[in-house]
């Protein structure tokens, strides 16, 4: 009961104990910009519902203040975070009505690349970064628009293309938006991040981080960063190999890539618990 309470009072309107400007000049944040910054995420979902196939997104902006906002696509402003609750169960009352208005909750790839592009150049008068997934939003398979999303998202396209926003296939940019650009004098940045079935179920062996010590610290809570890619943050956690893995955890093992093997070993054989990447 008063989980239930709690969810009504406090999470479904938006409510915070404190503000997010405190939580980042902890983390180490210049104040000029912790008390202003602007948190954006673009969130996606895709459900079966009887025949219909529901692919949908929308942005949520939480500001310094604790303000929480939410942006639909193909709409010019952010409404609070409680009345979008209802806005968008209009939305979706309004397709089980009509069917003609199906295709607004069944979003294909080039939607989403439009969503993106268009949250993205319009950040507003803050300071703000973005956090996006890489699932999906970089390449939706099977499509018939040929999987068209935002393709600057995959791993190939993420160094060499750090210094723009490259939306040359979208309609309504249709070009290439350099880190300059007026329109994203206040981006301050753009996180891709792994969950669920993307992120990596091995790390790296022991010669491409430079140390000849072995991997008995994978039991255990690690962090690591990556210094073989210059100028790109390449970092991850693992929270520790399940104990159901014991029999796969050798010494030999741990040094494998994941498409590894030697001596009836492999490396996909090994897995871990809460991993992350960044």
């Amino acid at each position: 009961m008063l989980n239930a309470v709690l969810d009504v009072t406090l999470r479904q309107v938006g409510a915070l104990y404190g503000l997010p400007s405190e939580v980042y000049e902890r983390a180490g944040i210049a104040k000029e910009i912790a008390q202003n910054l602007d948190v954006i995420a673009l969130c996606r979902r895709k459900t079966n519902q009887g025949q219909d196939n529901i692919h949908y997104a929308l942005a949520v902006r939480l500001r310094a203040t604790g303000a929480v906002d939410v942006l639909f696509p193909d709409r010019n402003n952010w409404i609070p975070y409680a009345q979008a609750g209802i806005e968008l169960g209009q939305i979706f009352s309004l397709v089980r009505r009509d069917r003609n208005y199906l295709k607004t909750v069944q979003l294909k790839g080039i939607n989403l690349a439009k969503f993106a592009a268009d949250v993205l150049t319009q950040v507003g008068e803050q300071p703000t970064l973005v956090l996006i997934e890489a699932d999906v939003w970089r390449n939706e398979r099977g499509e018939k628009n040929g999987g068209q999303a935002w393709f600057q998202l995959k791993n190939e396209n993420l160094l060499a293309k750090r210094d723009i926003l490259d939306f040359q296939h979208v309609p309504g940019h249709a070009c290439v938006y350099p880190r300059d650009d007026n329109k994203l004098r206040n981006l301050l940045g753009i996180i891709r991040f792994r969950t669920g079935d993307e992120t990596t179920q091995y790390i790296t062996n022991r010669q491409a981080w430079n140390e000849n010590s072995l991997a008995r610290d994978l039991i255990r809570l690690s962090g690591f960063y990556d210094t073989s890619v210059p100028e790109l943050l390449h970092y991850f956690s693992i929270g520790r190999l399940p104990k159901t893995q014991k029999a796969q955890d050798t010494s030999t093992a741990r040094e494998l890539y994941m498409i590894d093997s030697q001596n009836d070993e492999y490396g996909v054989n090994i897995a871990f618990k809460h991993q992350q990447m960044l």
